[in-house]
């Protein structure tokens, strides 16, 4: 009867399949439902993020600001400089069975101090499964700047220097044991800061 009350004129534009209505819905409210796997901005204090290698004097503890963010509060930590790459490791609430990410993004927000005497290192580091997926990104700037990846076999993570594929990244999501995000980009002294570091469904 929804079809037979559409003229002609307005059928193509107008008139959609109640089922199709129906299915739209219940993916946007499904979607809506599973929230985010980590949704960290850093107002309220550091959320049980740590740092992991060169810096903080050999504390776990990043500072924790609450100002000076985009916007709102953010993390820190100062590099050490005896050598090696520092990383922001993700809280306990990321670690476990995670599978209906896949298809997701991992999105963050990252500042750095100076951007002279820039080196290439991995990124990102996700692993779980028994397996270890990294990704390259370019570096920040010394104002926020914005990464979305997605959590795809195309978006762009290596396995042992090779794309991974679908299974294997489903893999990893299945069993999430770490996330680390990349903190250091200058060789020498530098500082560098997070924020908004969010997983979940686009």
């Amino acid at each position: 009867r929804v079809y037979q009350e559409c003229t002609v004129k307005l059928r193509s534009i107008y008139c959609v399949a109640p089922v199709v209505l129906l299915a739209m819905l219940l993916g946007v409210l499904s979607g809506s439902a599973r929230g985010a796997i980590i949704e960290s901005d850093f107002d309220a204090g550091s959320e049980g993020w740590t740092i992991t290698g060169d810096a903080q004097g050999g504390s776990v503890q990043p500072d924790w600001h609450s100002t000076g963010g985009n916007p709102g509060g953010h993390i820190s930590a100062t590099d050490n400089v005896q050598g090696g790459t520092w990383y922001y490791k993700a809280p306990a609430k990321v670690r476990g069975g995670h599978s209906d990410a896949y298809g997701d993004t991992l999105s963050y927000d990252l500042r750095q101090s100076g951007t002279h005497s820039q080196f290439n290192n991995v990124e990102i580091h996700l692993r779980g499964g028994g397996l270890s997926l990294t990704r390259e990104t370019s570096h920040p700037g010394t104002s926020w700047t914005h990464y979305s990846v997605a959590l795809t076999e195309s978006g762009g993570w290596l396995i042992g220097g090779s794309p991974v594929s679908q299974a294997q990244i489903q893999q990893v999501l299945g069993n999430i044991t770490d996330l680390q995000i990349r903190g250091e980009f200058i060789s020498g002294s530098d500082l560098g800061r997070l924020d908004n570091v969010v997983m979940t469904p686009e």
